[in-house]
């Protein structure tokens, strides 16, 4: 059997989630069918007002959030507080490994979001890493 293309089509969306397969993927989709309709509209709100409201600090490739007026801020919390030892660079492979550091309080300097790991990657997606950029900090 057959799923219709509607359930189909979420479930291939959702399989190119970082470690969600197919069966995962159907999961979600049937959990969401399950939802009242004001559930999903909140969900559909907040994936809304992530891309509207998240940007990519120019810094460190860090999101945050951005305010009302944020051309002007191109910065995140981290790289724009003037008490961080800019004297002291942490490369790490992404967002959450950059914020477990944080967490613990310890590491007062900036970070460098790399995009990736080189053993994780394909030599073709070898580029995507932020090396260029990296080299010109």
């Amino acid at each position: 059997m057959d799923y219709s293309f509607s359930i189909q089509k979420l479930i291939e969306k959702f399989s190119k989630f970082p470690t969600v397969g197919p069966k995962t993927a159907a999961r979600f989709v049937f959990y969401l069918l399950q939802l009242p309709k004001e559930q999903i509209e909140d969900l559909l709100k907040s994936i809304s007002d992530l891309k509207q409201n998240t940007k990519e600090c120019e810094m460190c490739f860090n999101f945050f959030e951005s305010s009302a007026n944020s051309d002007q801020n191109k910065l995140c919390n981290i790289c724009s507080n003037p008490s961080r030892d800019k004297s002291l660079l942490c490369i790490v492979a992404n967002e959450i490994d950059l914020m477990a550091l944080e967490n613990t309080n310890k590491y007062k300097g900036l970070y460098f979001i790399l995009g990736g790991t080189v053993s994780a990657l394909k030599k073709e997606n070898i580029e995507k890493l932020k090396i260029k950029e990296l080299e010109e900090e």
